[in-house]
């Protein structure tokens, strides 16, 4: 499975829960939102990790906590789709 392939079924599996329990909506809005918005290369990614991280100790609502974890949990799934750490045959 090429790459961009792998990242829109993610993307397609997200979208799925959109129309579901508000939680659920709003954690794959912040997933689809960061992966489309992500850069494709492993250091582009990290380097939007490391500034999710420091906006992380700087935050100061626990939403704004969520968010940003919600943010980095999905850019460390797209780093390890990018360097070929997990590529199974369903990316979900």
């Amino acid at each position: 499975m090429e790459l961009e392939e792998y990242i829109r079924a993610r993307l397609d599996h997200e979208r799925h829960h959109l129309d579901g329990d508000p939680a659920v909506k709003k954690r794959a809005q912040v997933w689809i939102s960061a992966i489309e918005n992500a850069p494709r290369s492993a250091d582009g990614i990290q380097s939007l990790m490391d500034a999710k991280e420091v906006a992380m100790n700087k935050a100061s609502e626990v939403s704004e906590l969520q968010q940003l974890d919600r943010e980095l949990s999905a850019l460390e799934w797209l780093k390890g789709a990018v360097t070929g750490i997990r590529i199974p045959a369903h990316p979900f």
